[in-house]
């Protein structure tokens, strides 16, 4: 019988939610056995997603992640976080290519693109890269 993605979420989450720290490798080295015995490898990578965010929505968090052309200074972050209505969770990326500004990306959802890249790109009328 084949699981869908929300299913296999919903059992890994289950399971690791009531399992002591030390027994979590070996349930999930155990979730990864019976994902190859149902041939259902390739949707690991939208399970594991999928249960990232139901985590994220347990404990109240966004996952904010900031790519930026330099390090973020921490007023941005704080007057980010003054805007958000649950408390973020950090990924910061530098990419030089940006070159000023930054690109915010809330919950994978929300893309925010305030890059000077995204900026020169519409001026001059080509697609952002």
């Amino acid at each position: 019988m084949r699981y869908t993605v929300t299913q296999y979420s919903e059992a890994l989450a289950a399971a690791l939610a009531d399992a002591a720290a030390q027994a979590r490798p070996q349930m999930i080295r155990r979730f990864l056995t019976l994902l190859q015995k149902n041939k259902d490898v390739k949707l690991l990578g939208a399970i594991i997603r999928k249960t990232e965010r139901r985590w994220l929505a347990d404990q109240n968090l966004h996952n904010v992640s900031m790519t930026s052309a330099a390090p973020i200074p921490p007023a941005v972050k704080k007057e980010i976080e003054g805007a958000l209505v649950k408390k973020p969770m950090w990924e910061e990326k530098i990419d030089p290519s940006l070159l000023g500004g930054m690109r915010i990306l809330i919950d994978d959802e929300l893309l925010i693109d305030a890059s000077a890249r995204h900026r020169l790109d519409r001026m001059l009328n080509r697609p952002a890269a």
